[in-house]
């Protein structure tokens, strides 16, 4: 704080590294000092699978196979009922078929709703995801997926996704 006004003093290299200049991205909230003796790595470093859902009309009248929307993530777990359904072949419901421990992330919309993430937790289920959602698989060596949606939906987490989250018309 200097008179009465928050404000961030960043080196040069640091807005080389993160390719971001805007004013924004670098509010003092945002600034979280990390312990030293803790090796930071980049989200993509820990995952072994980031996929796009599937872009397909979506039904009520239960046709086809069941999917998950951004309003189907609650509190950090996907819902269990009131799905909407999709009517795709055996091949493609094969290739964004859920399973549990995968993690849902929501890639788009207002930034209330951006970063919205849970985890998938149903067995012998046959439901799928919409394009607007992405799934995340961790590596277990690295982090378990319980602890990566965890963080993404605590405070800190949820504040690391507002920072990195770009706004949009």
């Amino acid at each position: 704080k200097e008179n009465n006004l928050d404000i961030s003093i960043i080196g040069t290299s640091a807005l080389e590294e993160n390719t971001r200049i805007d004013a924004e991205y670098y509010r003092p909230e945002y600034l979280v000092p990390y312990r030293k003796d803790f090796e930071l790595k980049p989200i993509n470093d820990i995952l072994t699978k980031c996929q796009y859902g599937i872009s397909q009309e979506m039904n009520e009248e239960g046709v086809g196979v069941e999917i998950y929307r951004m309003n189907d993530l609650e509190n950090g777990l996907c819902k269990d009922s009131d799905l909407k359904f999709v009517d795709i072949d055996e091949q493609k419901a094969k290739l964004y078929r859920l399973k549990p421990n995968d993690i849902l992330f929501n890639r788009v919309n207002s930034i209330q709703f951006v970063g919205r993430t849970a985890i998938y937790k149903h067995e012998n289920r046959n439901r799928v995801f919409a394009s607007y959602l992405i799934r995340l698989n961790t590596n277990e060596k690295e982090v378990l997926p319980d602890y990566l949606n965890i963080f993404l939906n605590c405070k800190y987490g949820r504040k690391e996704l507002t920072r990195k989250a770009r706004w949009a018309v």
